[in-house]
């Protein structure tokens, strides 16, 4: 089953790349291995179109769009903490007790929790 996924991603990705850099099938097959290529490498073979910079991909881009300059907005985002106790219990570390202290600790915060008494009869 797992065979059949990859191979359904493989080729879908081959048929992409095809299709977008106007070479066969066949020809994307013989290049397609899981190899890394140089960006020398990957002009040669018709894989991108030049090579630059992040800033010369931006100037492109404005040039495509007709636009006189571009943004390019980046949303940082910040691991809750939970998140990061969460990455701590899953690292393996010499100082296990360290963590379990630290998760306790956290887990006694000043944060709601749901309490219940549990309540059973009397036995006579």
């Amino acid at each position: 089953m797992l065979t059949e996924i990859v191979n359904s991603i493989y080729d879908r990705f081959v048929k992409v790349v095809s299709e977008s850099r106007g070479q066969s099938i066949a020809q994307i097959e013989k290049i397609a291995d899981g190899g890394i290529y140089t960006a020398d490498k990957a002009l040669k073979l018709g894989l991108i179109d030049k090579i630059g910079y992040q800033e010369d991909a931006l100037a492109m881009a404005c040039e495509m769009v007709d636009l006189e300059s571009i943004a390019l907005v980046k949303r940082i985002t910040r691991k809750s903490f939970s998140e990061v106790l969460s990455e701590m219990t899953s690292m393996k570390s010499s100082f296990p007790g360290i963590k379990l202290e630290l998760q306790k600790l956290i887990e006694s915060a000043n944060v709601p929790q749901l309490m219940f008494k549990l309540s059973l009869p009397l036995a006579h």
